[in-house]
């Protein structure tokens, strides 16, 4: 438990409160996209499309004016760091984050090296997350097994029947 509990952040974003992990030292972390679809949204409604088709169009490879709703992330020794929105996949539920900020070089992260292979029906799995029921950065460990394997749309998915709390969504399931 202890392994990963540092990898294991809070994220706010808006009206929404939830759970991610650092995946490397670049600062990036994973959570679930409901937990940050308001910021998104938010980022969304701020953006000139038009002007952004025709600057992609003309070659413009970075957009730096796009506006970015506040994302924090708040580790386990209650440090603080404001994330940028990368990626979004609304049908598997998961967002890419990103910490800007030097010092996240220096943060634990959770090495992900399993493939779909490597996991069975019946397996058992850890979920940890920091409800937002609890007090602070207190975290919480739920406990059980992978209920399906299958794919869908050409995308793997992995099941799991583990208890999950309120402000528990985006932590990260443990084989």
């Amino acid at each position: 438990y202890d392994q990963f509990l540092n990898a294991v952040v809070r994220i706010t974003s808006l009206k929404s409160q939830g759970t991610g992990f650092l995946v490397n030292k670049k600062g990036h972390l994973v959570t679930n996209y409901h937990v940050v679809r308001q910021a998104k949204e938010a980022n969304d409604e701020k953006i000139d499309w038009v002007k952004f088709a025709i600057d992609l169009k003309n070659g413009v490879k970075q957009y730096s004016d796009l506006p970015r709703a506040k994302i924090n992330v708040t580790t386990r020794n209650g440090d603080n760091f404001t994330a940028t929105l990368l990626a979004t996949d609304i049908w598997t539920d998961l967002a890419l984050l990103q910490i800007i900020d030097k010092k996240a070089k220096s943060l634990p992260f959770l090495d992900i090296e399993e493939s779909f292979n490597d996991y069975a029906l019946g397996d058992s799995v850890l979920v940890i997350g920091g409800p937002t029921s609890l007090p602070g950065g207190s975290h919480t460990m739920t406990r059980g097994i992978i209920s399906f394997l299958g794919y869908h749309k050409r995308r793997s998915v992995i099941q799991h029947d583990a208890a999950t709390n309120p402000g528990n969504s985006g932590g990260p399931v443990i084989h």
